[in-house]
């Protein structure tokens, strides 16, 4: 198989954001100090490793004799310099700057005027993939923007989420994870919680924090899905309480409060982790700035029990709906089968079949959901993993991707069986697909369904990307 590499950069810093961001808003400075132990022991780690660990497996692909069978592109960071547009901007960029140069002579370094320049100087300096520069011309134009209007106007807004993409797109994620908190700290302050502006900041805050846990930024990632859950459940409740449940943005939240339970359940130390004392006071401060019930410790089967029961229940009044309704049943039955309440799971399948029995295209529906084996949980989100295949292990690393393939059982319960290698194993690869075989041999698939019960499937062939 061919591999490819992707330039990434390093993130030394771990640390929970949310404190960080209301001393800033406070006039704090723009950030924290990295501790130097923590790269050299991030080096040390690195240089002791005789092979490059596994560090994210794609949802496989199913090889099948009669379809196409490639995994589609990796990502792939994209070149600014073949963009038609190229030329275009750097032509602009110089007349910016000219502008800039005016202005500070005409009204001096704090000129009004000057924050809606570098902004879109900002803009342009980002389309190029000039992230530093663009950066420094974010900062400088929010720093005015502070001066001149006040320090929680929507004024520095788009100034922020430009910031945001730089600094995400260098790898500095002790800035990201900062200046995203900052960001939902000005709206807040701006329009307050109960705004319905608020609720797709409330989403983006709890992704990012979500992204963090997949790159694995930050010394308590327990931290990060109980604020990430704490931000969904705001998110969930605010859509109610404008919009009703009949809002589409009320099912996205559920799937999200529905993977982030998944991630507490496959990591219950970290979720214990987030009753530390040390951490209880952000995330007590948090749950409080939200008007959050109950506790700050992020919650695992039941949260993702009732969020898929919910999501069900939404669908079973929806107006056709029938086939949404039948998967969102089947979501449970995963739901259940993955915890091993297998009889649970029975019961939900066998309803989703009867479901889609009775339409007239009940066939062809039922081969859709249970016609073959599925990686599961298909509802869990993928946010994060593209910031995560280009997460650094240490300055300059480059992260690899490969795939390989596999035949193995999937036993009426999900479970992986007899598990074989198909692809060829070498002195450099052996490591790796030892890893991968262990994510396989952990997984579970939604079994095939014949009259609405579970049955074995045999020899299946899967190949599977792996980033190390």
């Amino acid at each position: 198989m061919g591999n490819s590499t992707i330039n990434t950069r390093p993130s030394n810093i771990r640390s929970f954001g949310i404190v960080a961001a209301m001393l800033l808003a406070d006039g704090g400075a723009w950030a924290q100090q990295s501790d130097p132990s923590d790269t050299a022991a991030v080096e040390s780690e690195v240089a002791t490793q005789t092979r490059p660990a596994v560090l994210y497996v794609e949802t496989p692909l199913l090889l099948q004799p009669d379809a196409e069978s490639q995994l589609a592109l990796p990502f792939q960071p994209s070149n600014p310099e073949d963009d038609p547009e190229f030329d275009t901007r750097v032509a602009s960029i110089d007349q910016y700057n000219i502008a800039v140069l005016e202005l500070e002579s005409d009204s001096g370094a704090w000129g009004i005027g000057l924050t809606e320049q570098l902004g879109s100087l900002a803009d342009l300096q980002q389309q190029q993939g000039d992230h530093l520069e663009a950066i420094n011309s974010f900062e400088r134009a929010i720093h005015l923007s502070r001066i001149n209007s006040g320090l929680y106007t929507v004024e520095q807004i788009p100034l922020l989420e430009g910031l945001i993409g730089s600094y995400a797109a260098v790898g500095d994620w002790e800035k990201t994870d900062l200046f995203y908190n900052y960001l939902f700290y000005v709206q807040q302050k701006a329009y307050g919680l109960d705004d319905p502006r608020m609720i797709s900041e409330l989403d983006r805050l709890g992704r990012w924090n979500i992204q963090a846990f997949h790159i694995g930024y930050g010394d308590a990632l327990g931290v990060r899905l109980a604020a990430a859950q704490m931000l969904f459940l705001t998110g969930a409740r605010m859509v109610i309480k404008h919009f009703g449940k009949n809002d589409e943005r009320f099912v996205d939240f559920l799937l999200s409060i529905a993977n982030s339970a998944y991630l507490v359940s496959l990591n219950p130390d970290l979720a214990v982790e987030a009753s530390q004392p040390r951490y209880m006071d952000d995330l007590e401060r948090l749950r409080s700035s939200l008007n959050q019930q109950g506790g700050s410790r992020p919650r695992g089967f039941n949260a993702g029990k009732d969020a898929l029961t919910e999501i069900a229940t939404y669908y079973s009044t929806a107006p056709d709906s029938t086939y949404e309704f039948a998967e969102a049943v089947t979501n449970l039955g995963d739901w259940h089968l993955m915890f091993r309440y297998r009889q649970a799971a029975a019961t939900n399948y066998q309803e989703a079949w009867d479901l889609l029995s009775q339409q007239e295209n009940g066939a062809e529906l039922i081969q859709q959901l249970f016609g073959q084996v599925k990686s599961l949980p298909t509802f869990a989100s993928e946010i994060g993993e593209l910031v995560a295949r280009n997460a650094a292990l240490n300055d300059g690393a480059e992260l690899n991707f490969d795939s390989a393939d596999f035949a193995f059982d999937v036993t009426e319960n999900g479970m992986v069986r007899d598990i074989r290698l198909l692809s060829e194993e070498t002195d450099a690869n052996r490591s790796q697909l030892l890893q991968v075989r262990r994510v396989l041999r952990d997984s579970f698939f939604r079994p095939v369904l014949k009259d609405g019960k579970r049955v074995r499937s045999d020899n299946l062939q899967f190949r599977f990307r792996y980033w190390y």
